[in-house]
């Protein structure tokens, strides 16, 4: 209560001192510069204090400004005397009670300046003891008047920045606006131009219409520059004020996002102050907004890392239990493996044996097979050779009716052999003569040619005289060359005449012979030739009985043969199933080999994810830490 006090007060003395100054100012200069008084400087400023009925009537008004200012901060003041108790209503009439303070010193002040201005000037007649013409009065009061409420308005608003402080605002609720600080500045502004353009204009008419011999301030410069220094002043501790407000929440701001960035430890339930319901206030307004969203997101965040921290330790949990399970299963993947090879080999040697198996029973099929063929073949040789037996013993009859008209014959044939035999020496002997014949030709043709090549000679020496006989000898030359030539071709062939007839002697010779001896074997074959159609009998017995007996193997061969078959179709569909488990092996395998690298794959993935959960690990303490910075 104390504290309120103190920030009531210091409103009472700012009410107070502000009117004072401005009314002791405005007096002052209103007799500094009065045309009709005739008195020094000293004495035209003491007659400011010569008027107790003003000082009365600002008493009066101050008076009803300080009780207007209690009644609207009463809503604060028992906010800040009963923080605990206070309702809902009363927070949010004390929220507001500062809102309409300045506009209300500003109309107090030019209302109560207006109002005593007409009164006063009514009381005396609407004439002004010291001269001054209502017109400038009254606007001298209006200006002075609001830029003094002006500066009043700035001071109570820096001055109940702390009780503001102190009723926590963090969000500006509807129809909550202060206009007056949205348009302070403006109005400062044109409240020290306004005073500083009518006490400049009553400067000027006080130098135009003075009495040049009266007393008084006589310079207009210096008078000029001194109003303008004051108005100046007052200006500018107008906006110094506004800019102090401007800065209270700023720094507030400034302090809050500092601390969000700076600070080991941060509330994101406390709140930026918002001192005042204008643009810097809306600007604090919005930040407490953007923290109570960070806030929210915050506590999903933190909830949300700690769902997630403990989904990354049954990951890791899992990982590291899969992990195992996976290094149990490469372990029986490769014992698998090694089964599947042992297997895989056991079916490689079955197949090669089952397929050796096979071609034994190809070969021994193919045996069979020839066998049959050598059997049948057997039988019809045999039938053939029974035909055969038959045959020959019809031809050795009928060859007994032959053996005596080859008898004749073969006698008959050496009586021409003989007869050839002495015609062939006359050809001899005639062939004999013709080689004679032929060597004296080529004799001659050599001799021709010989005379040629002389004749050739002297018809060159002989000149152009003898070149007809030149030609001529030439030709003979070359006839008696290819006469030569014949001659020796034609005693070759003569040779080799000669040589077959000399051969064709010999052979007649010989033939002759063979026919002495043919009858002689004519003979013998004729004596031999019963005994050869008894062994015929014989043999055609024999071979039928062997024609049988073939009859019945060729029936046991034809049976071994469909067994034969049936172990090859056999064999086949075997060797057809081992091809298919070779194969089903094969790929059995090679789809473990696949499995297992696979499943290494698998386990080098298993720790890349824990490594990445470890990581995560890491990434959310880290993130959790920075996020328990925050407190919700």
């Amino acid at each position: 209560m104390d504290h309120n006090g103190k920030f009531f007060g210091k409103i009472i003395l700012s009410l107070v001192i502000v009117p004072v100054a401005t009314l002791v100012l405005g007096e002052a200069f209103t007799h500094l510069y009065n045309i009709t008084l005739d008195a020094g400087i000293v004495e035209r400023v003491a007659f400011t204090f010569g008027k107790p009925l003003i000082f009365a009537l600002v008493a009066v008004m101050e008076l009803i400004m300080i009780a207007f200012v209690r009644l609207r901060l009463s809503p604060l003041l028992g906010y800040l005397a009963a923080k605990e108790a206070a309702t809902p209503e009363l927070e949010a009439r004390a929220r507001r009670a500062a809102l309409g303070i300045p506009w209300a010193l500003i109309l107090i002040t030019a209302g109560f300046w207006i109002v005593g201005t007409l009164a006063f000037y009514a009381m005396n007649g609407w004439k002004a003891p010291g001269g001054t013409p209502l017109a400038w009065t009254l606007s001298f009061k209006i200006s002075e008047g609001v830029l003094s409420a002006t500066l009043n308005a700035l001071i109570v608003d820096i001055i109940l920045l702390a009780p503001k402080k102190a009723l926590r605002i963090e969000r500006i609720r509807e129809g909550e606006r202060d206009r007056f600080a949205e348009s302070r500045d403006m109005i400062a502004v044109v409240a020290a131009a306004a005073t500083l353009v009518t006490h400049l204009a009553y400067i000027g008419r006080y130098f135009i219409e003075r009495d040049p011999a009266a007393a008084g301030p006589s310079l207009p410069v210096v008078s000029s520059v001194a109003v303008g220094t004051v108005v100046a002043a007052l200006l500018v501790a107008c906006i110094a004020l506004s800019r102090a407000e401007d800065r209270r929440q700023a720094l507030a701001l400034r302090e809050r996002i500092v601390e969000l960035g700076s600070s080991d430890r941060v509330d994101l339930a406390a709140r930026a102050a918002v001192l005042n319901f204008d643009a810097n206030g809306a600007l604090a307004d919005a930040f407490n907004g953007y923290t109570e969203s960070l806030r929210g997101m915050v506590a999903e965040i933190d909830s949300s890392m700690d769902i997630l921290s403990d989904s990354c330790g049954g990951l890791s949990t899992r990982t590291d239990a899969m992990k195992r399970d996976m290094s149990e299963i490469a372990r029986a993947v490769g014992g698998i493996g090694e089964t599947v090879e042992a297997e895989a080999n056991s079916v490689e040697e079955s197949s090669a044996s089952i397929g050796m198996i096979g071609r034994n029973i190809e070969k021994l099929h193919g045996a069979v097979d020839e066998q049959a063929a050598v059997v049948a073949q057997s039988g019809a040789g045999i039938e053939e050779m029974i035909a055969n037996v038959r045959s020959i013993a019809l031809n050795v009859e009928q060859v007994d009716s032959q053996y005596d008209g080859l008898k004749s014959a073969s006698e008959s044939g050496a009586a021409r052999i003989a007869e050839a035999n002495a015609q062939i020496e006359k050809v001899a002997a005639m062939s004999g003569l013709v080689l004679d014949a032929n060597k004296a030709i080529a004799s001659i043709a050599a001799r021709t040619n010989l005379l040629a090549m002389n004749a050739a000679i002297e018809a060159a020496h002989a000149g152009s005289a003898g070149a007809g006989f030149s030609v001529v000898a030439d030709e003979i030359r070359k006839l008696a060359e290819q006469s030569g030539a014949q001659s020796k071709e034609v005693g070759a062939r003569l040779k080799e005449v000669k040589s077959s007839i000399d051969a064709a002697v010999q052979a007649a010779g010989g033939a002759a012979e063979g026919f002495a001896e043919v009858s002689k074997r004519i003979e013998a074959v004729s004596s031999h030739q019963e005994e050869i159609r008894n062994a015929l009998r014989e043999q055609a017995e024999g071979s039928k009985q062997v024609l049988d007996a073939i009859g019945t193997i060729n029936g046991v061969t034809e049976t071994v043969k469909d067994g034969a078959r049936e172990m090859t179709d056999g064999a086949k569909s075997l060797m057809e199933g081992m091809r298919k488990l070779n194969e089903l092996s094969a790929r059995v395998r090679e789809e473990m080999r696949t499995i297992a690298a696979e499943v290494e794959i698998i386990g080098s993935s298993f720790t890349e994810v824990l490594e990445l959960v470890e990581a995560n690990d890491g990434a959310i303490e880290r993130v959790n830490s920075r996020v328990r910075r925050f407190g919700v």
